[in-house]
């Protein structure tokens, strides 16, 4: 772990305190609209999955035409942002592939 990794003590505590409440408010959110939050492990494929469609988004939501609403980009910006992003979607996809491959 690198020094940039490492969350500073006080920062820590109000992490964890910050955490504590979000997953209290899940426990609540699930009881009061009677959800089952048994906690059945997830399988690892799924989780992926999963992770790979959240991945997905984000990388949508970093093009150029997703940022307009925070002002113009430079065109060669622009062009480079999107580059990026195609490579970080084939990245994905290769990704989702194999996940598909390791189901088989």
């Amino acid at each position: 772990m690198s020094a940039d990794d490492r969350i500073a003590e006080p920062s820590r505590h109000a992490l964890g305190a910050a955490l504590d409440d979000l997953h209290r408010g899940l426990r609540e959110f699930a009881e009061r609209f009677a959800l089952d939050s048994g906690g059945r492990p997830v399988p690892p494929l799924q989780a992926i999955r999963a992770q790979l469609s959240v991945i997905s988004i984000a990388i949508a939501e970093m093009r150029p035409r997703a940022l307009r609403g925070y002002g113009d980009l430079e065109r060669e910006a622009a062009a480079a942002i999107d580059e990026s992003c195609n490579r970080l979607e084939q990245d994905v996809r290769r990704a989702q592939q194999e996940a598909a491959r390791a189901h088989s």
